[in-house]
């Protein structure tokens, strides 16, 4: 399923996601921070932030837009690691919390082991739009393309 470590020449990147604002860190095989950015939450900005990087590991947190961002990077052909965010106390209980530090977080968890992070693997676009239907999930919403 995931790979194990990062080889030297890959990225790690993670992805802190917002309701309005994702914040991204990569880190290479070696440990270097080598770019931070931020984004606007939605498909088009997802996809001009994350394409320009070759296929890479990309972690994010379950959470609101985790399903369709985690769609979204794999459609760009990039590993998705959707973390579990009991298992990822180190940002919860972080006091040094923003947006850009968890990110960097998810992104050096992600490159050592993503087991560790417990992922889990979003239903397909269909099946969770069954389940708005039938009314068992309510916070689904994918916003527009922009």
């Amino acid at each position: 399923m995931y790979k194990g470590i990062t080889a030297a020449t890959a990225l790690t990147i993670g992805l802190d996601l917002g309701d309005r604002f994702t914040a991204g860190s990569v880190v290479d095989g070696s440990g270097e921070v080598v770019e931070a950015f931020r984004f606007r939450a939605t498909q088009a900005a997802v996809e001009r932030a994350l394409s320009r990087f070759g296929p890479s590991r990309v972690v994010l947190e379950v959470g609101t837009h985790s399903p369709w961002v985690s769609r979204r990077v794999a459609a760009l052909g990039h590993e998705v690691v959707v973390a579990n965010p009991r298992r990822v106390g180190l940002i919860a209980e972080n006091d040094s919390k923003s947006d850009r530090f968890d990110a960097e977080l998810l992104a050096r968890l992600g490159r050592l082991d993503p087991a560790l992070m417990a992922p889990t693997v979003h239903r397909g676009e269909e099946a969770q739009r069954d389940l708005v239907r039938s009314g068992l999930a309510t916070a689904w919403s994918e916003p527009a393309r922009s």
